[in-house]
């Protein structure tokens, strides 16, 4: 997972605009996810949570409005699905991903 919050900072930092899921035909960009997992990482690092944490806040904070309404175990899966998506170009190191929601 490590890895992956490295590649979200590097890209977020190097190519903030880049697109980096879309949901529901709203696009989230890397600087805008980074941004997110830095605000989310100082919270939860102080009390003792992983870094999946902070990217799963992260992006159940930026997931649309319609898609916040539905069931938490919905947004659960979303949030799972965009981690595997994130984490695509590593998948031999994580064959499953379960969100923290």
């Amino acid at each position: 997972m490590h890895d992956l919050i490295v590649l979200i900072d590097e890209r977020g930092r190097v190519t903030p605009r880049l697109t980096a899921i879309r949901w529901d035909g709203e696009s989230v960009t890397y600087g805008q996810l980074r941004e997110r997992v830095c605000d989310y990482d100082r919270v939860i690092a102080a009390a003792g949570l992983s870094e999946l944490a902070a990217l799963s806040a992260a992006l159940l904070s930026l997931m649309p409005a319609q898609l916040r309404a539905r069931q938490p175990s919905d947004q659960a899966e979303l949030v799972a699905e965009a981690i595997a998506w994130l984490g695509r170009e590593d998948r031999g190191r994580a064959a499953s991903v379960t969100a923290v929601v």
